[in-house]
């Protein structure tokens, strides 16, 4: 969860800033990464590619509680004329 990976970040952090004793060097810092992100993808493009959203499907939107749900509509493949 995005709580979990704070403090693990924050650990991290505190280690190598803490004790002179213990400081060993950090052989591989891909082991070291937390979480990693796209600053220059919009939120929106993100979601689509995590969630397999795609322009031109049709889908089905429902929302229950604080939960909003996309069923794709395969039924519906109509195509738009071309010109």
């Amino acid at each position: 969860t995005k709580l979990e990976a704070a403090e693990a970040y924050e650990s991290f952090l505190h280690g190598l800033s803490g004790n002179k004793q213990d400081k060993a060097k950090i052989q591989d810092y891909l082991d070291c990464l937390v979480d990693m992100r796209e600053y220059d993808v919009p939120y929106h493009v993100r979601f689509a590619i995590d969630c397999d959203v795609r322009c031109g499907q049709w889908y089905t939107v429902s929302v229950e509680a604080a939960t909003v749900k996309l069923e794709k509509r395969s039924d519906l493949l109509q195509r738009a004329e071309v010109r």
